[in-house]
């Protein structure tokens, strides 16, 4: 059977590929093509090669000379595809989108020809003009590569198709590493988490107002407000910021995605999860890439009315936090916490053995 599995979507790259893509192979529309021994394509029905040499960044190098970029795509108004098959093992096979001339908007499905052309994955490449697009993975057996109209002229495009061993590294705009789930402190942050800056949700942000420190822009999105108790008394609930005797069951919620960029090297950001309805929640948070979506670490949360949680990782350069609900009303987050120095800045929890 044939395989597929994404490895990165890279926006950073664009067509600068010379030393990052294509060490054992290439396909570059309107220049030269050198395939590896291991690997084998037929291309669908294109039109083109359509452009002519570019100064534009966004122009794939030329493999007869890296100096000179070239423009040049093949095209299709009704859709079109490219197959490719990999013997001895899995290869990185990577695809390259620049539109050249105009937005446009297509679709990329994955098919498994080894298996009847199953639907592996499917992938919406939008206004892919302005944002070219790398879809990185590794493959095995036969795969075909189909695209399908969305929107434009000649909306179906692409580039060149690039080969590497796999597991080859895709240049990356962050970094993140888990450090450390807490269910102890609960709703008392204040000296455990948040020394740099914070933000704990709440509606009365005249009096509470986000304190992010300096070496971080965090832009939210998806995100909604909702306060369950202004004046909880629960320990679950988070100490206020303003008054750390009052405390707020609020929460976050929707389809959450945190875009968070660091400077300065690596520092502590924490989550704080508490399903303070009793909604009977679950989710998984997804820490990736900023640059390349490649997924640095993924962690699921149930159970937390009962046993509120902690998640820390220690972050550096561009990365994205997404919450994907898997269970109730919706995913939540609570509070947001930044501590200098990596892991070592957060209290950890402390466990005592009595004999």
């Amino acid at each position: 059977m044939g395989s597929a599995a994404i490895v990165a979507q890279d926006t950073t790259t664009q067509g600068s590929w010379v030393g990052v893509y294509g060490s054992d192979g290439y396909y570059v529309v309107g220049d030269t093509s050198s395939i590896p021994s291991y690997a084998s394509y037929t291309l669908g029905t294109w039109g083109g090669p359509f452009g002519s040499t570019s100064t534009d960044t966004r122009a794939l190098q030329e493999a007869s000379n890296h100096s000179v970029r070239t423009a040049a795509l093949l095209f299709s108004s009704a859709g079109s595809s490219i197959d490719i098959t990999i013997t001895g093992g899995t290869k990185q096979v990577s695809l390259y989108m620049w539109a050249g001339d105009s937005e446009n908007n297509q679709s990329v499905q994955v098919l498994d020809m080894d298996n009847g052309g199953a639907v592996l994955s499917s992938f919406d490449v939008l206004n892919y003009f302005s944002a070219p697009r790398w879809l990185v993975f590794n493959v095995s057996g036969h795969v075909q590569f189909k695209f399908l109209p969305i929107s434009g002229s000649n909306p179906c495009r692409f580039n060149g198709f690039f080969f590497d061993p796999a597991g080859t590294p895709i240049t990356a705009g962050g970094s993140a590493s888990f450090v450390l789930s807490d269910d102890t402190t609960q709703g008392d942050w204040v000296g455990a988490y948040g020394a740099d800056g914070y933000n704990v949700v709440t509606d009365d942000l005249s009096a509470n107002p986000a304190s992010y420190p300096t070496y971080v822009t965090v832009t939210p999105s998806g995100e909604a407000e909702f306060t369950f108790d202004p004046a909880s008394t629960d320990a679950r609930a988070l100490q206020l910021p303003s008054n750390h005797a009052s405390r707020v069951n609020a929460v976050w919620f929707g389809d959450l995605t945190l875009d968070l960029v660091f400077t300065g090297g690596s520092h502590a950001f924490s989550i704080y999860f508490w399903d303070g309805s009793n909604g009977g929640r679950a989710e998984t948070v997804t820490v990736a890439d900023g640059a390349t979506n490649l997924i640095y670490d993924s962690r699921s949360v149930s159970g937390f009315y009962a046993t509120p949680v902690y998640l820390v990782w220690s972050c550096s350069g561009h990365i994205t936090v997404h919450l994907t609900l898997t269970a109730g009303a919706n995913a939540v987050l609570n509070g947001l916490f930044f501590d200098g120095g990596g892991a070592a800045s957060v209290a950890q929890p402390v466990c005592f053995i009595i004999t």
